[in-house]
C-alpha cells in the first residue's frame, strides 16, 4: 500500500531533514528549502499534506498556502513559524492554514498533528464527495462514521467525533433562550417551594 504523500518547506536544512526523517516514519516525504521549491514540487505530485515556513528564502510561504488553496484546495496545510506570538494561531487559521506548528516542535507533536490534519482533510473531501449527511441516531444523537480505514470506529458521541476527526472541543454552556428557560424553571421551582413551606424560605 502506497504511502500517504506529505511535503515539508524549511529554510533551515538541519530542521527539514530532521523533521523530514521524523515523518518517513509513516509518510511518503518530499522536502524544499525555498517557496520556488515546494511550488515545483506541488506542479509535479499530489500531496495529501504540506507543512510550511511562513518565512522562506525567495518568497513568502503564504505564496505556497495561496498556490496549495487555489490548485489543490483538499490538500491539508501546516504553517510552521518561530514567531510565537499568541497572536500566530488565529493569523494562521485566518489565512488559510489548517493547523499551525510552533519551532522547536519534538518529534511527537509534528506526527500527531500530521495525522490529525490529514484525517480532517479526508474526512471533509469523504463528506463533500458523497454530497451527504453524516448518519446521526434520533434516539442516542451518536455519528456513524461509515470509513473503512484503520480509524474506523463504529458509532461515535457527537463529542468525541469532534474531538478525534475534526480536532474540536466543546465547551458546555447555555445560549440565551435556553439560559432564560433554565433560569424561569428554577425561578418556578423555588416559588413552589416557598408556597408548600410558608415561612422558610425569605421573601
Amino acid at each position: 500500500m502506497a504511502k500517504t504523500k506529505v511535503l515539508i518547506i524549511d529554510k533551515e536544512s538541519p530542521l527539514l531533514i530532521a523533521a523530514g526523517r521524523v515523518l518517513e516514519q509513516q509518510y511518503d516525504v518530499t522536502m524544499a528549502l525555498s517557496a520556488d521549491g515546494g511550488i515545483d514540487a506541488l506542479g509535479e505530485q499530489t500531496f495529501s499534506l504540506v507543512i510550511c515556513e511562513l518565512t522562506l528564502e525567495g518568497a513568502a510561504g503564504l505564496t505556497v498556502l495561496d498556490a496549495v488553496r487555489k490548485n489543490a484546495p483538499g490538500t491539508a496545510f501546516i504553517l510552521q513559524t518561530d514567531y510565537t506570538a499568541p497572536s500566530f494561531k488565529s493569523e494562521a487559521f485566518k489565512l488559510g492554514a489548517d493547523d499551525y506548528l510552533f519551532k522547536p516542535y519534538t518529534p511527537e507533536e509534528l506526527l500527531f498533528r500530521a495525522r490529525r490534519s490529514i484525517e480532517t482533510a479526508d474526512l471533509k473531501q469523504r463528506i463533500g464527495d458523497k454530497k451527504t449527511l453524516l448518519s446521526n441516531c434520533c434516539v442516542c444523537k451518536k455519528i456513524m462514521c461509515d470509513d473503512n480505514g484503520a480509524a474506523a470506529m463504529g458509532w461515535m458521541e457527537v463529542e468525541d467525533f469532534l474531538k478525534e476527526r475534526m480536532g474540536v472541543l466543546l465547551s458546555s454552556t447555555y445560549c440565551p433562550k435556553c439560559a432564560q428557560t433554565v433560569q424561569e424553571d428554577l425561578m418556578a421551582q423555588l416559588e413552589r417551594l416557598k408556597a408548600s413551606k410558608p415561612g422558610c424560605y425569605p421573601q
